[in-house]
């Protein structure tokens, strides 16, 4: 036996139940030598070890790991609920309000709405255009519409976020001028 009691008594892990021959029972709190620390060796005490415990460096990794995974469920919901809110009808006038020069809530087959969208393009404008009745949703923007200002009627025109009205109201502000001013335009333009 090529191995001394001493070497033995090194690799062994021992608890004060089980101690080595000729050596009395104290409490061992020294990693296992049968494993350098850097091969998931457990630095715990022997007897604050489970069976189904894990290495320290693990159970870190663990604790991080469901970390990130609450944090990106609580991204991935609000993310969820940002879509959503951006289908909203609301948001969708909202947005197309705020995030475009000149909009025109229409319908296609509207003469008021051809009216003013050829106020527009007389003076060289490209509005954005939304055509109401082209549009699934095209009733519930028309409500929004109505709980913004007031009316349910098209076109609905809107310029720099400021509204302008209907048709007539289109053209009662080309004449006098204000509407060249909200574009930024001098009325020869």
């Amino acid at each position: 036996m090529g191995i001394k009691q001493s070497e033995l008594f090194l690799r062994r892990e021992f608890s004060p139940e089980d101690p080595p021959p000729g050596v009395t029972a104290r409490r061992v709190s020294a990693p296992s030598f049968s494993a350098p620390p850097n091969q998931n060796s457990d630095l715990r005490p022997p007897e604050s070890r489970s069976a189904t415990a894990l290495p320290c460096h693990l159970e870190q990794a663990r604790e991080m790991s469901l970390i990130r995974i609450a944090f990106s469920l609580v991204l991935l919901l609000a993310a969820a609920e940002s879509v959503a809110a951006t289908r909203s009808p609301s948001a969708f006038v909202q947005n197309a309000i705020y995030s475009n020069r000149i909009t025109i809530f229409s319908k296609s087959y509207c003469p008021y709405c051809m009216r003013a969208k050829r106020i527009f393009k007389d003076l060289n404008e490209d509005p954005y255009v939304v055509e109401l009745d082209l549009r699934e949703d095209g009733r519930e923007i028309q409500g929004v519409l109505l709980d913004l200002v007031g009316r349910n009627t098209v076109p609905q025109v809107f310029v720099y976020g400021h509204h302008v009205g209907g048709s007539d109201d289109t053209k009662t502000a080309l004449s006098d001028g204000q509407l060249q001013k909200l574009l930024g335009k001098s009325q020869s333009q």
